[in-house]
């Protein structure tokens, strides 16, 4: 019978599966006849998206041995049995068709694409990450003197005392919320003056000299400004009958006092619909310019996408519409950290949730499913809003569940955030706790968080921990640079990670590769001088491109650059590059996105110490956490808006004033509001912050002024730090779901297995081309090149091989470099590796061919346990055809890596 609830909230706290469930949910939805084209499956960051497709793939893979397998048993209602008999008929559709696997914002750009004519878009445009604000600010400008409003945008801002700058983020604010309110019904007013106000003080301070008060006291009665007005402390009290006023009030200055406080709120009240009025004019402006930049540039941000869309719905196309060329095409949907969702992201995806649980459209087989965890809620301050997650499951009437048991942490660590965080955050529900392993826990005080954290990671590395095994999370980017050149500057050969790494995009070889591909698509002479310069030739050279065929995918072209520049050199970064165009079938949409790409590069310093901001971590796990209390003060300030909210819905907007909240009764149940919710933003942070450690949490604290003053924390230290043994196999490899069978080079094509049926099966064949591939990638015959080999061989091959297979691949090369036959045959010799041959007609493939001062030795790999007479036959053309071609000795090796034993053959 099968247990699949259609409709489901799945509420995850930190390391309890979500990951697993959401393939589960996938898998099983496959099996249930879901095409993977209908499965529309929702991320927030490119490489979440990734995971999933290689977690999908990776368990239909080894699904007889994988946990997932009872799982999906009993979703669906089958046995395992039957399960395992349709796994390649599953495997392969997965493979085949199309998949909906994507970040939220890129599936708002490919919905705008379709209407991008409607919205006044080109279809082809480009997505920029990083936005056009100084030619946003430029257009701006011009047309604010085009509609005469250019003087009262300086009045305005001599007024409020804001600079271009501060006005155009208040914008960006409206811009990101338009959703939630209409800026054209915010009532306008003129600018109001202080003088009122002023004049009252005044007179407080006049009466107070005729009651003979001292100087100190009529000095806090001066002002020359509203500002210097609002942070006088005794507008916190309801009248001023303490202190040092005490002895000189009188019922007169009570009164005034009264009074005072009464059009100092109307005054700011009056200057808060002066600010949004003004604001309100100047958006329409703001986002014309967008817009008219946004199409004659051909280029969008992602917030101008979803702005774009939203506007879309509203205004030019109905939603009908819309979601009517969308049915059909999307019949279930999944969304990953639903909490993180912003409003209008939401309100763009209600009625497509809507179409799903209504059951409306061709197939009567949809479901809705999103999971996430309020409690690891943490980008409200770019719009993310956990009440969605509530909002929608009552909207939608979804059934909700629990995941209550972390797989992830060890007993200590888990016990202990359950006993910080269940008093704090609201609904918390104590964590069950899977792992067997002890765990070590330590909280500690110092004024000194620097040294701390130094003694911590000190400690750490004497208990045995390997650097890499150690994360560091700090509140600010600029603690973590303090703290990586205080560890610097004290660990001898410590190697550092910060958020600061090098990115791909950064690498010059890497950036090489893609001006050459700029220069062949656009024929601009600056991207051909900056390849040539990268690669150290002459930038007056002249450079034809005729041999590269720009109608092959921008994998292949990479390829056959990298070829014929001899370019790769063993380097991980150009891997990682291959390994990202084989996301893109044409090279317009590779070129268009590559400068944008966010991963880091991956070479050289991938083994250090890694210090990151708590939110940079969240979604991430290390074996050992240290936490480190802020090093400086809180950033200031909240803004100068703030928006009350009554659930999902934004129900007021205010200016941000100091101690308004003791004149004005709507503003400070505004401000009580806002203040629950910073609080609870800074526990959900320290949750986050807690909960990535799988074995170790260091908590480094000050006494005084700390990050953690809502949390009761105390000195503690429970438990022992364990050390564990890692085997290569669990070490985490890059795999490239949307690159199955592709190569990277062209070995698979210009290689044939001549082996008998025994070897020739698909298995054989597979695991042959993986082992040759490995071979090809090592830059020499040692462990540190077949380590780096290793993972490329687990880049390409881990969809169609196991972790298993291909760690067998890893153990028969790894005996290889360990034979003293083999490397005296390579020793002082010069390699080159599939070396394609024409002798006789026939194209042929020389694994190895080794160059020495009087001798020339032909090498070929073979993987099968048994010599074959077609083996012999085949190394025989390979000693005949370099006998023609050299005029030295020439050997002939056939070398079988077996399970237990490398052989040699001569022939």
């Amino acid at each position: 019978m099968s247990m699949f609830e259609p409709y489901l909230a799945l509420e995850a706290s930190a390391g309890s599966g979500k990951t697993y469930a959401l393939s589960v949910r996938y898998i099983s939805l496959l099996y249930l006849g879901a095409s993977p084209a209908k499965i529309l499956t929702l991320t927030f960051t490119n490489k979440a998206a990734a995971e999933m497709k290689s977690r999908i793939c990776d368990v239909l893979k080894e699904l007889e041995n994988r946990s997932e397998l009872e799982a999906i048993s009993e979703q669906v209602g089958l046995t395992c049995k039957e399960l395992l008999e349709r796994k390649e008929e599953v495997l392969e559709k997965f493979l085949k068709e199309d998949l909906l696997i994507s970040t939220i914002d890129s599936f708002f750009a490919k919905i705008l694409r379709k209407f991008a004519l409607n919205a006044g878009f080109m279809p082809d445009f480009k997505i920029e990450t990083n936005s056009l604000e100084n030619e946003v600010l430029e257009k701006f400008l011009r047309i604010c003197i085009q509609e005469k409003k250019y003087n009262s945008l300086l009045k305005f801002s001599i007024n409020e005392q804001k600079k271009l700058s501060d006005i155009f983020s208040l914008l960006d604010e409206f811009y990101d919320k338009e959703s939630e309110f209409d800026p054209k019904k915010i009532q306008t007013t003129l600018h109001v003056n202080p003088k009122q106000v002023l004049s009252i003080l005044n007179e407080l301070k006049e009466l107070f000299a005729k009651e003979g008060a001292k100087e100190g006291v009529l000095k806090t009665f001066e002002a020359e400004s509203i500002s210097e007005v609002v942070k006088k402390k005794y507008l916190a009290k309801d009248d001023l009958a303490y202190w040092q006023y005490k002895k000189h009030v009188t019922p007169q200055i009570s009164e005034l006092f009264d009074e005072l406080k009464e059009v100092l709120s109307t005054y700011l009240n009056e200057r808060e619909k002066y600010l949004l009025g003004e604001l309100s004019e100047l958006f329409y402006i703001y986002k014309y310019a967008i817009r008219s930049l946004n199409k004659e540039l051909s280029t969008l941000s992602f917030s101008d996408v979803t702005n774009a869309l939203y506007t879309l719905l509203e205004d030019e196309i109905s939603k009908d519409f819309l979601y009517f060329r969308l049915d059909g095409k999307i019949e279930h949907i999944l969304i990953d950290e639903f909490q993180d969702t912003n409003i209008m992201q939401y309100k763009i995806l209600a009625p497509l949730m809507s179409e799903i649980v209504s059951g409306v459209g061709a197939s009567e087989f949809k479901s809705l499913f999103f999971v996430g965890d309020i409690k690891q809620s943490i980008y409200r301050f770019r719009g993310g809003a956990k009440e969605l997650f509530k909002h929608a499951r009552e909207e939608f009437g979804v059934k909700r569940d629990v995941l209550d048991t972390n797989y992830r942490s060890a007993i200590n660590v888990v016990e202990y955030v359950n006993d910080i965080f269940v008093h704090e955050i609201k609904g918390y529900e104590r964590q069950l706790v899977k792992s067997k392993e002890e765990g070590y826990v330590e909280v500690g005080f110092s004024e000194s968080i620097e040294e701390m954290v130094l003694q911590k990671v000190t400690f750490l590395l004497d208990e045995g921990v390997e650097a890499k095994d150690i994360a560091i999370l700090t509140h600010q980017n600029k603690d973590a640079k303090t703290l990586k050149n205080v560890l610097i500057q004290n660990i001898k050969d410590i190697n550092v990670q910060t958020e600061a790494t090098i990115k791909l995009i950064s690498v010059p070889i890497v950036g090489a590769i893609i001006d050459l591909l700029k220069y062949a698509y656009f024929k601009e002479e600056l991207y051909k001088q900056n390849f040539l310069v990268a690669i150290g030739f002459d930038w007056r050279e002249k450079l034809d491109m005729s041999w590269l065929n720009l109608n092959q995918t921008p994998m292949k072209m990479i390829i056959s650059i990298v070829k014929r520049y001899e370019i790769f050199e063993d380097d991980m970064d150009i891997i990682k590059l291959i390994e990202l165009s084989s996301r893109y079938s044409d090279i317009e949409s590779f070129l268009f996105e590559c400068d944008e790409f966010g991963e880091d590069a991956k070479s050289e310093d991938n083994d250090g110490v890694k210090i990151l901001t708590i939110h940079k971590s969240k979604g991430l796990e290390f074996e050992h956490v240290i936490v480190a209390d802020r090093l400086g003060s809180p950033r200031g300030g909240g803004g100068t808006l703030l928006y009350e909210y009554d659930d999902i819905n934004l129900v007021g907007i205010y200016q941000r004033v100091s101690q308004r909240e003791f004149i004005d009764k709507k503003y400070e149940n505004a401000k009580a509001k806002e203040d629950v919710l910073e609080k609870e933003d800074v526990l959900n942070m320290h949750y986050v912050a807690f909960t990535r450690a799988e074995s170790s949490l260091i908590v480094c604290a000050k006494e005084q002024k700390s990050a953690f003053k809502h949390l009761t924390l105390e000195e503690v230290r429970k438990g022992s730090v364990h050390v564990k043994q890692k085997s290569f196999a669990s070490q985490k490899v890059l795999v490239s779901m949307n690159q199955t069978l592709e190569s990277y080079g062209t070995q698979e094509s210009t290689k044939t297995l001549e082996e008998d049926s025994s070897e020739a099966d698909h298995f054989a064949i597979t695991y042959g081309l993986a082992m040759h591939f490995c071979l090809e990638m090592m830059s020499g015959f040692n462990k540190e090149s077949l380590d780096k080999a290793f993972v490329c061989t687990c880049n390409k091959y881990r969809v169609v091989l196991s972790m298993s297979e291909l760690e067998s691949i890893y153990s028969r090369i790894t005996m290889l470099i360990n034979n003293e036959e083999f490397l005296s045959l390579v020793k002082n010799g010069k390699f080159y590796k599939e070396q394609p041959l024409v002798y006789n007609g026939e194209r042929k493939q020389i694994d190895l061919l080794v160059e020495k001062d009087d001798e020339v030795i032909v090498i070929d790999y073979k993987s099968s346990a048994d010599v074959y007479d077609s083996h012999l036959a085949q190394i025989g053309i390979y000693k005949e055809a370099m006998l023609s071609i050299y005029a030295k000795e020439v050997s002939c090796y056939l070398v079988y890596l077996q399970e237990n034993d490398i052989k040699l053959r001569k022939s």
